[in-house]
């Protein structure tokens, strides 16, 4: 289908043509709501699809550390560690309440969804984790108040791995205070110690906040496929201290969402070198919110806006609500599922027809050996012993 010029303005000014009573707002929430619908309807839509790199950077070893029992501070000693790589910026509005409040910098460059943030690192400082972006600021997690002008800096060791002894669970990195001071996100458990070796790694991996589902990946150092949706339980009990390690990533296990709410894998086995992993994905839609932003380009806005105007003419916004119409509303909903399901016929076609056209093109007699080598549910099965 050709691409609408749909917006969530002209899409919302449709709805309110035929519920003019109704509440802008609630309008843009029921527009998002079957948007969701949809997307829910299919586990996969073809034109969700998008490729991405999972970037695995050398792990850092320089120097000793030594923690405190009960703390969060990691002191190191010559370790050189970076601050500011990442962020490197100071707040152009003061920060006037707790919670989570829209916080102007100076600038936004490296801020993304994904930031946890070290604010006032000269004065009373903590970690502000990010929770929404705008073109100009972003909603952050505070618990304290700044002045306009104090620091907000990002270490590009913020989110990787600290692994001290194999004895030792994996702490994640917050904040980086400076060249010889981390801030952990869980304390230390055990006895205060001194000068230990240590290692930075990128442990625990994310693809997105929106992303919907890890389609396939693979190393291409050796062209292998990697093995997915391998659980906790089977890497625990395969490797329960992490102790292996390779040049060949083989495994992306779902771990927990991170603080910023994004899914993380976790790669094994861990990597010293850098690595790049080039992975397809399913991904979500954002959610409109300014006038402008547009829906899926793929589904016929018709479909979400019979859906949105069945839910709001089943709303009675007052006792003498003329246009609450419950009669009217189920002829627009059974639009809406017709329209869905047409939808989702014409990507299931599409769907088997490039199948089709995959087995037609390769249409060659190779023999078994060919498949045992070639097909990645044998490779996985044969090298890893993942599957019975």
């Amino acid at each position: 289908m050709a691409v609408s010029n749909e917006t969530l303005d002209t899409m919302r000014g449709y709805v309110l043509a035929h519920k003019p009573n109704a509440n802008p707002e609630l309008v843009r929430i029921k527009l998002n709501e079957r948007i969701r619908a949809v997307l829910d309807r299919r586990t996969y839509w073809s034109d969700l699809g998008e490729r991405r790199v999972i970037s695995l950077p050398a792990a850092y070893t320089a120097g000793t550390i030594s923690l405190t029992a009960g703390s969060k501070t990691v002191t190191g000693a010559g370790t050189s560690w970076p601050v500011s790589d990442v962020v490197n910026t100071t707040l152009a509005e003061a920060i006037r309440s707790f919670g989570i409040p829209e916080i102007k910098p100076a600038s936004m460059t490296g801020i993304t969804g994904e930031s946890i943030l070290w604010v006032d690192n000269a004065g009373d400082p903590e970690a502000v984790v990010v929770r929404e972006l705008r073109r100009d600021s972003f909603f952050g997690m505070v618990t304290k108040l700044y002045a306009a002008g104090v620091t907000v800096t990002q270490s590009s060791l913020v989110g990787r791995q600290l692994r001290v002894r194999t004895t030792d669970p994996i702490f994640t990195i917050r904040a980086v205070r400076s060249a010889t001071s981390l801030e952990l996100d869980q304390p230390w458990g055990g006895e205060s110690v001194s000068d230990l070796p240590y290692s930075i790694r990128r442990t625990y991996v994310s693809l997105g906040l929106d992303l919907r589902k890890i389609v396939a990946a693979v190393d291409s150092s050796l062209g292998l496929p990697i093995a997915m949706h391998i659980t906790q339980t089977h890497l625990n009990t395969v490797d329960p201290k992490r102790l292996s390690s390779g040049n060949v990533v083989q495994v992306l296990s779902p771990w927990a969402p991170s603080e910023n709410g994004a899914m993380l894998y976790e790669v094994w086995p861990q990597t010293d070198s850098v690595r790049q992993i080039p992975v397809l994905i399913k991904k979500d839609w954002p959610e409109m919110k300014t006038r402008t932003d547009r829906p899926p380009f793929f589904i016929d806005p018709q479909i979400i806006k019979d859906g949105a105007i069945a839910d709001v003419l089943r709303i009675r916004a007052n006792p003498k609500d003329e246009y609450f119409d419950p009669r009217l509303a189920r002829e627009f909903e059974a639009k809406f599922e017709s329209g869905l399901q047409g939808a989702v016929n014409a990507d299931e076609s599409r769907a088997m027809s490039d199948l089709q056209m995959f087995y037609g093109a390769n249409r060659v007699t190779p023999g078994a050996d060919f498949w045992q080598q070639h097909v990645p549910e044998v490779l996985t099965g044969e090298l890893w012993g993942f599957y019975g």
